[in-house]
């Protein structure tokens, strides 16, 4: 799979410092309130049946 190809070389990614300031807030978002998002069965069972629409 690919998320273990990536894990298996972590420096062959490059990040811009603009994502990796991105993703730092948003981990720090999720660690203050863990339960304001969705779960991935949430989320994959919106998408199988299509009840989130895009704007």
């Amino acid at each position: 799979m690919i998320r273990e190809s990536i894990a298996a070389v972590p420096h062959a990614i490059e990040v811009s410092p603009e994502l990796k300031t991105e993703l730092e807030e948003r981990l720090t978002d999720f660690e203050r309130n863990p339960e304001a998002g969705y779960s991935w069965d949430q989320v994959e069972a919106h998408l199988k049946s299509g009840s989130w629409h895009t704007a």
